[in-house]
């Protein structure tokens, strides 16, 4: 990270160059390249039916603030059904229904987690932990579920229903008065990235052969192109760190002072401090996902520079389609087709000077169009997304006291199958004693002395 300035952010006056509505388009999106050695065609896909998301116009700074207390409200009384956590009650029954063998390869997942030395302070890590192991629960229930059996299992859980907010436009005159619009180059976009990372950057390719696999490296900010599917997730400032320093990046800056003004006055979300610039080249993609990196959050997107399509999902349904679509890009082309003809969730094309909400009970894919494949849609060189995200409080509140408990890490759910494992484990240790004749007390030496072992060779050898 580059090094801190000695003085506070500020705000400045804004900047609003060429603002451009494209929610109007249905931009040509590219899944997999054209390979000739490999015999492989091009494959694209084009929204036709997919419903344009809803747009809620916001004239003030209490209206906005409104906005978030309904959905914060509905997004407590659900939490049960989406929060990617282990202890909520949708991760325990998919735990249950795992057939033998993929629970116990999650029992070796859960025994990572029992083994965190994340400490009692440290929240995020914590946090970062257990939802981990919630997404390997939920990758493991996918591995053989057909699309109705997922959308039947979102039924369920109430995540089809139709006044469910996953992701909408905002505008209006409040959304006027902070949403930046700046056509950035390479050379400008460098100059910012240097001042919020430093020399080098970590940058993500998305593999021509599957828009959804991608590839990431550590590159100085000077060699920095626009190379076709290339991006960053990475760029990003914590303004909680030294006093809330600024980065000398106007549009960054800005943001978090606005932002911060905002949420001051409300009581159902508060500010995330890390604040992200995200930029991107035509062709890359985020595959479909839930935010759950940080504990559960709306985020206010605001398209600075170019283009990006949001397709918002339920959230079960978003993770099966990134679960498909890794393992096969033909398949990604199959069921975003059968998804746009059941017009299932919506779609937010932004442009330069839009802003997009986006609920943390929802998942969305994000793709960067080419206007090689649209002739409507303007060129650009950078796609580049102004982020804010907004804690739900009460669900902040409730994570710190869960995450902080001495059982934090002790979530798995025993069953009549671990039962039977350690009724064959004490069977063994019986018969072994047995034909041994070792007596209790050798057994339970000869049993720490092999833990040690164990534990001995598991560490990592040190470097002469």
């Amino acid at each position: 990270m580059a090094k801190r300035k000695l003085s506070p952010p500020q705000q400045v006056e804004v900047k609003r160059q060429g603002v451009l509505d494209l929610s109007h388009l249905r931009p040509c999106l590219r899944l997999r390249a054209a390979d000739v050695e490999a015999g492989q065609g091009e494959l694209t896909f084009q929204f036709k039916k997919t419903p344009v998301s809803p747009t809620r116009t916001v004239t003030d700074a209490q209206e906005f603030l409104d906005i978030l207390a309904k959905e914060t409200r509905k997004g407590d009384a659900t939490h049960e059904n989406w929060l990617r956590q282990p202890a909520r009650q949708w991760c325990k029954q998919m735990v249950a229904e795992l057939p033998k063998d993929r629970r116990r390869r999650l029992r070796q997942r859960y025994h990572i987690l029992e083994e965190s030395a994340a400490a009692e302070e440290d929240f995020m890590n914590r946090w970062g932990d257990t939802s981990d192991f919630a997404s390997a629960v939920l990758e493991y229930w996918l591995e053989d579920k057909s699309l109705e059996e997922v959308l039947e299992r979102a039924k369920q859980l109430g995540q089809m229903e139709e006044d469910l907010f996953f992701g909408c436009f905002l505008q209006g005159s409040y959304v006027d008065s902070f949403a930046w619009a700046e056509d950035l180059c390479m050379e400008a976009l460098r100059g910012m990235v240097k001042k919020i990372e430093g020399s080098e950057s970590f940058v993500f390719h998305t593999h021509a052969s599957n828009c959804f696999e991608q590839a990431g490296e550590q590159i100085p900010v000077d060699e920095l192109q626009p190379w076709p599917g290339s991006g960053s997730l990475n760029t990003r400032w914590d303004y909680s760190l030294k006093g809330s320093e600024r980065t000398d990046v106007d549009l960054l800056d800005d943001y978090f002072v606005r932002m911060q003004e905002l949420v001051e006055k409300s009581e159902s979300v508060r500010l995330n401090k890390m604040l992200y610039l995200i930029w991107k080249m035509p062709h890359y993609v985020t595959s479909y996902h839930q935010d759950t990196h940080v504990p559960p959050h709306f985020t206010v997107y605001n398209q600075v520079s170019g283009a990006s399509v949001f397709h918002f999902l339920p959230p079960l349904v978003g993770c099966y389609v990134t679960h498909v679509g890794r393992r096969d890009v033909s398949a990604l082309k199959e069921v975003l087709e059968r998804l746009d003809a059941m017009q299932l969730g919506s779609l937010a094309v932004l442009g330069p000077g839009q802003v997009a909400l986006i609920s943390p009970f929802g998942s969305h894919g994000v793709w960067v169009p080419s206007k090689a494949y649209n002739e409507k849609l303007p060129g650009f060189s950078v796609s580049a997304i102004r982020a804010v995200e907004l804690f739900m409080r009460e669900q902040l509140r409730v994570a710190n006291w869960e995450l902080k408990l001495p059982t934090w890490n002790q979530v798995w759910p025993e069953n009549e199958e671990d039962e039977a494992d350690m009724a064959a484990y004490r069977q063994a240790q019986r018969a072994l004693c047995l034909q041994q004749n070792f007596t209790q007390k050798d057994w339970q030496w000869l049993t720490r002395k092999h833990l040690k072992e164990l534990k001995e060779r598991n560490r990592p050898k040190r470097l002469d």
